[in-house]
């Protein structure tokens, strides 16, 4: 049975990324949200997939708010301070004497 592709150890093949010549052999594919996207970079250009990618991929549960929530009542209120505004009038006066401007 023969292969339908050649073994080409010696074959060159070009980053998609970078421009740079490597051995066929080297270049690796690039991979996004698991789907191939027939992009061959080499050693320095290839990452992984990066994990934000996965956001959808998996069940989250992360429950916001409360169910049936209830108001704050003054059962309590001992320990709750009460904040009473000072007020205190003052008056001032004042009193401007003669003011002189000479100009030269």
């Amino acid at each position: 049975m023969s292969n339908t592709f050649a073994a080409g150890s010696r074959a060159n093949g070009v980053c998609d990324i970078c421009g740079f010549t490597y051995k066929l052999s080297k270049l690796r594919d690039k991979y996004e949200k698991d789907r191939n996207t027939h992009i061959k970079a080499c050693p320095t250009c290839w990452n992984p997939s990066h994990p934000q990618l996965e956001l959808g991929d998996f069940p989250v549960r992360d429950p916001q708010a409360l169910r049936d929530p209830r108001t704050d009542s003054n059962q309590h209120a001992s320990s709750r301070s009460t904040v009473v505004p000072i007020i205190q009038t003052r008056v001032a006066a004042a009193r401007l004497g003669n003011v002189t401007v000479s100009t030269t």
